[in-house]
């Protein structure tokens, strides 16, 4: 077991939990119908949570689906270049779709977007 196994023990653990963190808490506990404050909680807790949240059951398929935890305009790397496995799921849709996937150099952010924009076209 390694330190990452054990985020009380992080030296940042005692901090107040990322944005992110919270937002991934906050997703989480809509999907599994559990009440989180992470306003009271540090953010080793707040890594613990969230793994004990993935590994539930989902009670409230549905509930966040489709919602992105975080604005894709925001992302501080959504000028890099897409992924490979942005691109690759956008070729898919794109085929599912009846159109060709795009054509040269894509940032993250917009990648995100058209993955959106497949989404609903194809009903993935």
């Amino acid at each position: 077991m390694s330190q990452l196994d054990k985020p009380q023990q992080w030296a940042t653990g005692g901090d107040a939990p990322t944005d992110k963190q919270k937002a991934f808490l906050q997703t989480l506990a809509t999907e599994k119908n559990v009440d989180v404050d992470p306003a009271n909680i540090n953010k080793g807790d707040a890594s613990a949570k969230i793994d004990e949240l993935k590994n539930m059951n989902t009670t409230n398929p549905g509930a966040t689906a489709g919602e992105p935890i975080q604005d894709s305009n925001t992302w501080s790397t959504g000028d890099d270049p897409a992924s490979d496995k942005q691109k690759g799921y956008i070729a898919v849709m794109a085929k599912q779709a009846g159109q060709e996937p795009p054509q040269g150099d894509m940032g993250k952010t917009e990648a995100s977007q058209k993955i959106g924009e497949l989404k609903e076209k194809t009903g993935m």
